[in-house]
């Protein structure tokens, strides 16, 4: 997950609605990230997801976008409890260069395993790395690569508070 991305989104959803919370993003930051926390971040899901209905005018297909941000990622993992990265039909795209079709196509032949919940379909890290390995892309392993030098430059910058 993309901190600097993840706290962007939620500057930005703060400023059209002033009642959210940010420390509940932060929260949920965390307990995504692996961070041990004593909360309960399906709760904590639950709550933000709430506010949002409440208020940010969020119609079905706004919605859909919104599950594929930074943001949505992390509630999407908090509620049904994921360890890994989640990634959608688009993120698949995306890595594999293969077209919506083909990808759909591919998830009703069962090549590629996935997760459904609420008639939302997604995908772990572990699926994602396991389909790539049969199509014998690597592409994945890159992005992984990517994230952790970025991460590291963060780290030698400083810009992680400790």
């Amino acid at each position: 997950m993309n901190r600097n991305k993840y706290f962007k989104e939620v500057d930005e959803l703060i400023k059209k609605n002033e009642d959210l919370i940010k420390e509940d993003f932060e929260l949920l930051y965390l307990s995504v990230s692996g961070v041990k926390m004593d909360v309960n971040i399906s709760y904590l899901a639950d709550k933000i997801i709430r506010s949002l209905n409440n208020n940010v005018d969020l119609n079905v297909l706004n919605f859909w976008e919104f599950l594929q941000t930074e943001i949505g990622r992390a509630i999407v993992k908090a509620k049904f409890k994921l360890d890994n990265d989640i990634y959608f039909v688009d993120d698949v795209k995306e890595i594999t260069g293969f077209s919506r079709e083909f990808i759909l196509e591919e998830i009703k032949s069962k090549n590629i395993k996935y997760e459904k919940r609420n008639s939302e379909i997604f995908f772990t890290g572990d699926n994602i790395r396991e389909y790539l390995s049969i199509k014998n892309i690597d592409k994945f392993d890159k992005e992984i690569e990517e994230r952790y030098e970025e991460q590291r430059k963060k780290l030698i910058n400083g810009i992680f508070k400790r």
